[in-house]
């Protein structure tokens, strides 16, 4: 969602590109798998040997499971896979992430809602 009037205005260093959730997201163990594809001029530059990581946060309704990065191959930016449980499912799970390297912040911070059940 964009709020600009005129001209689109991204960060300068990176953005969230897409967000991925499927039929497939939800795992035998009723946790929740996404993708979130992340581009931008600073994150393209960075060789796929790069160590860019995740800063996750999910509020108290949460528990992450897992958290990875990768270099998305086909548009040349980054993806984070994060896979987490919900633990009431009549609550939302708020999430928020953010991409980083070398202790620096290098894209926008990501934000998603799982409405509840």
């Amino acid at each position: 969602m964009l709020w600009q009037k005129d001209h689109e205005t991204r960060p300068p260093s990176g953005w969230v590109r897409e967000t991925r959730r499927g039929r497939g997201s939800v795992k035998d163990d009723g946790s929740i798998e996404l993708h979130v594809d992340f581009d931008g001029p600073t994150l393209t530059r960075m060789p796929a040997t790069a160590d860019v990581n995740v800063a996750l946060w999910v509020d108290a309704n949460g528990e992450i499971l897992e958290r990875h990065t990768q270099r998305n191959e086909a548009t040349g930016g980054w993806r984070s896979v994060v896979r987490f449980r919900r633990l009431d499912r009549a609550k939302a799970v708020e999430l928020r992430a953010q991409l980083t390297h070398d202790s620096k912040v290098v894209s926008e911070t990501w934000s998603y809602i799982l409405p509840p059940e």
